[in-house]
């Protein structure tokens, strides 16, 4: 295999796979549980004050695709934890050696959970396609694309999951059931902790910011090589597009290596028109 496709698989690898929940958490100091004090807000004005922060409810109603364009990145957590001129220097060097590893990434969705993921490297691709019931993914190889379809429990993991607006927007009519645990924090702020059980039965966390209420991290599933594999995601510079409040940083602990898979939006286009053939099977290569 050459040196282009194993990196390219690597990062695409890094791009949707990342650590156990619990392993996280463990990483992270900040992340203990606090007791909570005086009253807590009611589920229903958790959502309702989250739809409102990022843009109105009516506003996500109004979008049927969403597309996203920027780079992929990996920071080295353990290169910063040090301090001085050492601390200065792992950054340099990382800053320097991260040049060549930023990956360009595309991403088209359509509602109702139609999904289409590019990355590129030296002019190698990995894709992944979801066309709202089953899905694939196309791999590099030495001898060209190699074409995979989803399992069938990862297929249903993602007709629940992907969701362009996210999981509290008109989380009723999705069947989506909220709970409120309590509060956390999540780099240093207080958050509502939620607990959501999908139409299906499976359950997922989503931390809302105390003060903004906007989403500030959530775990889940993505789907690599077919399987489903839990994953965290903390979101952060959130800037507004088209009256959208939409984070710019998405950040995804990828386990007991102490490195985070560092996503950056570059550019979002709201209600784009995309073709259906984007979101087809692939036969060979990925489409263009």
């Amino acid at each position: 295999m050459k040196n282009e496709e194993l990196c390219m698989m690597t990062l695409a690898v890094m791009l949707t796979v990342a650590i156990n929940a619990k392993a996280a958490e463990s990483n992270r100091p900040d992340m203990a549980v606090e007791n909570p004090q005086g009253r807590l807000p009611a589920v229903e004005e958790i959502i309702e004050h989250n739809a409102a922060a990022r843009g109105g409810l009516e506003t996500w109603r109004a979008v049927t695709s969403l597309s996203e364009f920027g780079r992929m990145e990996a920071v080295d957590l353990n290169a910063l934890n040090g301090a001085g001129k050492a601390r200065r220097s792992a950054r340099q060097k990382m800053e320097t050696d991260s040049r060549d590893m930023r990956v360009p990434f595309t991403l088209h969705m359509q509602r109702p959970h139609k999904l289409y993921l590019e990355i590129q490297y030296k002019g190698v691709s990995a894709v992944q396609v979801f066309d709202g019931v089953q899905g694939w993914t196309v791999t590099p190889s030495s001898n060209g694309a190699v074409v995979r379809q989803y399992s069938p429990e990862a297929a249903r993991t993602a007709s629940v999951q992907q969701d362009l607006d996210g999981p509290l927007i008109d989380s009723a009519a999705k069947n989506t059931k909220v709970l409120l645990e309590g509060t956390e924090l999540v780099d240093g702020r207080k958050t509502y902790r939620l607990k959501l059980t999908l139409r299906d039965g499976q359950e997922r966390h989503l931390w809302i910011d105390a003060e903004t209420f906007l989403d500030a991290k959530i775990d889940g599933t993505r789907i690599v090589g077919g399987t489903a594999w839990p994953v965290e995601t903390y979101f952060s510079a959130y800037n507004k597009v088209n009256g959208l409040q939409i984070p710019h940083i998405l950040d995804t602990s990828i386990g007991g290596a102490r490195t985070l898979e560092r996503i950056i939006v570059e550019h979002v286009s709201v209600n784009p028109v995309l073709s259906e053939a984007i979101f087809a099977a692939p036969i060979s290569a990925p489409a263009r």
